[in-house]
């Protein structure tokens, strides 16, 4: 939809036609508006802090994080060694029931 009134606009311009007529022609004028409303709403700020909302779910997470776990293929450039490092050992936790994080986990990488 975006892209379609993005075209719009572009021919718009080159054209020296009206904008908001090509808008128009995509779609009405309301339903541009309502949608516009509904992308700001779902659009996140740059510094928004996802670990916020881990933290709101984290029994969600805990169900389902060793199964992500135990699927993806995760790869890292050599500065994030020791979050794939981490991660290796979450999943090996997980194949043996272990709940105590062993006192050598890695966690270099984590901020104070």
């Amino acid at each position: 939809m975006y892209g379609r009134i993005g075209q719009a606009l572009i021919e718009a311009k080159q054209s020296g036609s009206d904008p908001f007529a090509a808008i128009e022609a995509v779609m009405p004028w309301d339903t541009f508006a309502a949608s516009v409303t509904e992308a700001q709403t779902l659009a996140r700020p740059a510094d928004f802090d996802f670990l916020h909302h881990i933290g709101e779910s984290y029994a969600t997470l805990r169900r389902y994080a060793p199964q992500f776990l135990g699927v993806l293929k995760l790869r890292a450039a050599p500065a994030a060694k020791g979050v794939l490092d981490a991660i290796d050992m979450l999943r090996g936790m997980n194949s043996d029931s272990a709940r105590k994080v062993p006192a050598d986990a890695p966690t270099a990488f984590i901020k104070d």
